[in-house]
């Protein structure tokens, strides 16, 4: 999920991307105001891992880490599959075009990346 624009981090996120995607990784974006008019919560970042578990993250007002949990609830981790697939139903492989507001250091570290 991206924010409109994307923050310094999402930018480095977009451009690392590359050497996941190389590495197998399929990844897909999705522009926050998109998820909110779909219905997914916008509020948390969390990570399903192979359907089972479910880790939720928190956050601070600043954005500090405040640390996560696992859980493995399994109508929590049902909740979070059912948001991930209609996410990916509405994601796209490349970033939007307007998250191309990049600015000159993340276009340098793109031409100079080997």
């Amino acid at each position: 999920m991206l924010d409109e624009p994307p923050t310094d981090y999402q930018r480095w996120e977009i451009w690392s991307g590359q050497f996941n995607t190389a590495a197998g990784e399929t990844i897909r974006y999705l522009p926050r105001s998109r998820a909110a008019a779909i219905g997914l919560p916008v509020d948390n970042d969390w990570w399903l891992f192979d359907g089972e578990k479910l880790a939720v993250m928190r956050f601070g007002e600043n954005g500090q880490p405040l640390g996560g949990e696992i859980l493995t609830d399994p109508q929590a981790v049902a909740q979070h599959r059912t948001w991930w697939e209609l996410a990916v139903q509405h994601s796209q492989p490349a970033p939007p075009s307007n998250s191309g507001d990049r600015d000159e250091r993340v276009d340098q570290h793109t031409t100079e990346a080997p």
